[in-house]
């Protein structure tokens, strides 16, 4: 029993560290065994990827934009739907800014109305 209960524990461990550590290794077999799902994008380019999540917020929301305008950078935002809903103003600007948007979850929302109401509003992506 203590055996079984010691080799549990050390295949959480390993677990845990893969998880942690992403070790391209384990990166690489990942990809291949989820062909349809993007994790990175080789490049030679020295770029970075930005993301924004459990937005939108009226005040940083906008001060993030203002600052990546400043930097001619891009990014992409994660949105939580009711927030977006609240908060159109502020998620009017994302896309025209030449940003892109995605939706997290809907509280408090049926699933299809959900879906509809951010399609309808904001494009689906």
């Amino acid at each position: 029993m203590m055996a079984v209960l010691l080799l549990a524990a050390a295949l959480f461990g390993v677990g845990l560290l893969v998880f942690w550590m992403e070790p391209l290794t384990v990166l690489s077999v990942i990809e291949r065994l989820t062909p349809n799902v993007t994790y990175r994008v080789r490049t030679h380019r020295p770029v970075v990827a930005l993301s924004f999540d459990d937005g939108p917020h009226p005040t940083f929301t906008l001060r993030v934009l203002d600052i990546l305008q400043q930097h001619d950078a891009k990014a992409t935002f994660f949105l939580i739907g009711e927030r977006a809903v609240r908060h159109t103003e502020v998620v009017s600007y994302i896309r025209p800014a030449g940003h892109e948007a995605g939706k997290l979850y809907f509280r408090n929302c049926p699933p299809r109305l959900a879906e509809q109401t951010f399609t309808t509003r904001w494009g689906n992506s």
